[in-house]
């Protein structure tokens, strides 16, 4: 996921998800953990929405199709621009995934206030 580049679509367009679409997913568990991360997102990034929706039907069993679909949503550019800190943060409050994306868009400055005063 490091090498990843941004998607100009969440979805890959004339893909249609389905049950029998391809091999089953090796690690289901990792791809509903993926999912359920990603529906907490959608609070604060409404346009993933419908993607994220799509590969919630598929929970019981994924398949490498899905995964894939599944990828293209981490690799949008607002999520992969700081992967690291994405993955280390992932159990973080739902704000300070709010405050981060106004600091990064110029719109919050945060500055040091020393606690002596």
């Amino acid at each position: 996921m490091m090498e990843a580049h941004a998607c100009s679509t969440l979805m890959a367009v004339g893909v249609k998800l389905s049950s029998t679409d391809s091999e089953p997913f090796q690690d289901p568990g990792l791809y509903r953990s993926t999912v359920g991360a990603l529906q907490y997102l959608t609070l604060t990034r409404p346009d993933i929405s419908f993607t994220v929706n799509k590969l919630s039907q598929f929970l019981q069993a994924p398949t490498e199709l899905q995964c894939q679909a599944c990828k293209r949503v981490l690799c949008d550019g607002a999520l992969a621009s700081n992967p690291v800190f994405h993955a280390r943060t992932k159990h973080i409050e739902i704000d300070a995934h709010y405050i981060r994306e106004q600091v990064l868009a110029k719109k919050v400055a945060i500055q040091y206030v020393p606690s002596n005063l």
